[in-house]
């Protein structure tokens, strides 16, 4: 069932960008942001979450007070800001504290909508975890891709032009998302001061896809590609610049006692994909990144909050769902 974020775009926007700095005003924009105010929702709506909380991971939190080890398969999400350390060089931190604020603010409200946990806050970034022990891989990993284009494209055209408009330099960021079928969680950390935490090549790998040197792309790594069959016209062979010319950079390549593993990796064609899903629109939905997998069509994307809610396992969800039935 797909959920849309559209309706609480102008909420999103202004519960992020107004408050101790200067108001938001639409009308004063120098970019058009009328699509933004068009629909309007409410942020504090829970059943437009996955998981109110942040860290560890809601389905796991029962090892906290054990020493056992589970298996369990996620989807991860690594966003940052690049390069945004080094401005802590030149600009007031009063003002770093707000940007990070503002943008890392907006990222967390729109993943957490589009179905994912926050695990972390790391540093310019987030962690974020797609599904769970009783959720379906392949719908989380949809939501995971549709999450991770939106905070690209939200940042791009919304954010941005919106510190612009407040005399800020605008940010930069990168997006890796991973899926891993053989994850271990359990407990990390010394006597009465524990956290769950998830152990696997996929959550490590969606933090390396991220390190490029460029920015403005999705990369998602071979696994998750395999998961949810995304077409091969919707995938692009990263690149790098060496002496002023693009190199091709398709594969993580690591030599562990004497033998040596490939792992592919590949942009995903925004352009492509919002041409396919239709032109115009600023965001999508785990409806959206079905279709572009499997061709079938996409759904309607006005769906109650209940519905949405109904639509997800975990059990919060479940219940508010029912209470609204």
């Amino acid at each position: 069932m797909a959920r849309d974020l559209g309706p609480y775009m102008g909420s999103l926007i202004e519960k992020h960008f107004s408050g101790e700095d200067k108001q938001v005003r639409w009308e004063d924009s120098h970019v058009d942001l009328s699509e933004v105010m068009k629909k309007r929702g409410r942020l504090d709506d829970p059943s437009i979450y996955f998981s109110q909380s942040i860290g560890g991971h809601p389905d796991y939190q029962h090892l906290l007070g054990t020493s056992e080890i589970e298996g369990g398969r996620i989807t991860t999400l690594f966003a940052d800001l690049k390069n945004f350390s080094a401005r802590g060089m030149f600009v007031d931190p009063t003002s770093i504290k707000r940007i990070k604020r503002q943008v890392l603010g907006t990222w967390i409200d729109s993943v957490r909508i589009m179905g994912g946990h926050v695990h972390s806050i790391d540093g310019d970034g987030i962690m974020v975890f797609f599904g769970g022990r009783n959720r379906n891989a392949t719908y989380a990993t949809y939501e995971a891709v549709a999450a991770g284009v939106n905070v690209l494209t939200l940042t791009h055209e919304v954010v941005n032009p919106l510190l612009r408009d407040r005399g800020h330099d605008p940010v930069e960021l990168r997006v890796g998302i991973d899926h891993d079928p053989n994850m271990r969680w359990g407990r990390v950390g010394i006597p009465d001061h524990y956290e769950v935490k998830g152990t696997g090549f996929g959550i490590d790998f969606a933090a390396k896809m991220m390190q490029s040197r460029r920015s403005g792309f999705v990369m998602v790594g071979e696994t998750l590609v395999d998961l949810i069959e995304i077409p091969e016209q919707f995938l692009e062979v990263h690149t790098y610049q060496r002496d002023g010319k693009d190199v091709k950079d398709p594969d993580f390549e690591r030599t562990h006692q004497g033998n040596t593993r490939r792992y592919r990796k590949w942009r995903l064609d925004l352009n492509r994909l919002f041409r396919e899903v239709s032109g115009d629109q600023l965001i999508v939905d785990e409806d959206d990144i079905r279709h572009i997998c499997t061709g079938d069509r996409i759904e309607n994307r006005n769906v109650s909050p209940a519905l949405a809610a109904a639509s997800r396992t975990h059990p919060q969800n479940e219940e508010f769902a029912q209470e609204q039935a």
